[in-house]
């Protein structure tokens, strides 16, 4: 799972994602996208796999792991952009 976005200053206003995977993996990936769309990095970074299964209202436990790989990936870009951000 790979996210990308664009940012204004440090909001990000577009994101996107590439998954291959099952329906939860999809899914994860696109709760992530709805939780941090113009939302600023620092609060991105509150997002953990709880979240992310709130979003959906829950998934099954033994697809939990589809929400620890997409806050993983959400860890990534997020590192991404504060290095960005700061140069």
């Amino acid at each position: 799972m790979k996210f990308f976005a664009k940012l204004q200053g440090d909001v990000i206003q577009e994101a996107s994602f590439t998954v291959f995977g099952c329906c939860a993996a999809i899914a994860c990936g696109s709760a992530v996208m709805v939780l941090i769309r113009g939302k600023s990095i620092r609060d991105c970074r509150l997002v953990d796999e709880c979240t992310v299964c709130a979003e959906l209202n829950g998934i099954p436990e033994n697809k939990y792991f589809c929400a620890e790989i997409a806050v993983r990936a959400l860890k990534s870009l997020l590192e991404n952009c504060e290095i960005k951000t700061k140069y």
